[in-house]
């Protein structure tokens, strides 16, 4: 069966499968809150802007898959020896360098040339920020794999 959803996701058949139950569970978990808000809504008389009842689901739903595909320790299949993790370690902080680089780029093209140094401050606090964020999530999501690869190697 092709679908366009397949073009999106890994060429590993199990790393797809891993991330398709991500997904789906991602999924399920953004429709109970929703139905939550709807309950609420109508059982309290709750007043919430529609954009952040539509808006909370779909970012938990987002951060499950991100936080269950990075802890699952599949992304780094064949890291198993110590050589191997340092080598990815060091792909691993450049890519994060090119992604804080782009996302400070792209907030140049969002909100214009900063024209006090505080905004120029705040932009490479952004970039920084991003940086940050890509490569723990990598970091770790190599530990995780790193563990697993050589757990199974031990077996």
């Amino acid at each position: 069966m092709r679908s366009w959803i397949k073009d999106l996701l890994p060429n590993d058949e199990y790393k797809q499968r891993k991330l398709l139950n991500f997904l789906a569970e991602g999924f399920v978990i953004s429709i109970f809150i929703s139905v939550v808000f709807i309950l609420a809504g109508t059982i309290f008389s709750l007043n919430m802007d529609a954009s952040i009842a539509l808006f909370i689901p779909v970012v938990v739903s987002i951060t499950y898959v991100l936080i269950g595909y990075v802890g699952s320790g599949t992304e780094f299949a064949n890291v198993a020896t110590s050589a191997d993790f340092q080598s990815e370690r060091r792909k691993i902080v450049g890519s994060s360098i090119t992604f804080g680089f782009i996302f400070s780029l792209l907030s140049i093209l969002v909100t214009g040339l900063p024209k006090t140094i505080g905004d120029f401050l705040t932009m490479a606090g952004l970039g920084v920020i991003a940086f940050i964020l890509m490569f723990l999530l990598n970091l770790f999501s190599l530990h995780r794999s790193y563990k697993k690869n050589k757990d199974l190697l031990d077996d």
